[in-house]
């Protein structure tokens, strides 16, 4: 968890609307490229998660990202807690 919480690519977000989806498989561009209906949110590959900047906040979102589907997801607060118990 801790190298989840360093690797975020989103540092200029607050950790809050930064989320890290967890999935099963490594992610690829092609799953980047399958997102729908992109307003203003970011996304990068990580190591089996796929980090999502909510900029206006993931309340407002209609990001639909059918990689995540299958995964559960975590905002950068609650992994830095995790690790940080965790150690």
């Amino acid at each position: 968890m801790a190298a989840v919480a360093a690797g975020n690519p989103f540092l200029d977000d607050k950790p809050s609307r930064v989320m890290a989806h967890f999935i099963a498989a490594t992610p690829t561009t092609a799953m980047l490229d399958e997102a729908r209906d992109v307003a203003g949110e970011r996304m990068a590959a990580g190591p089996r998660m796929i980090y999502v900047s909510y900029g206006e906040g993931i309340g407002k979102t209609r990001l639909k990202l059918p990689a995540v589907k299958a995964g559960t997801a975590r905002n950068l607060n609650s992994v830095a807690r995790v690790a940080e118990l965790l150690s």
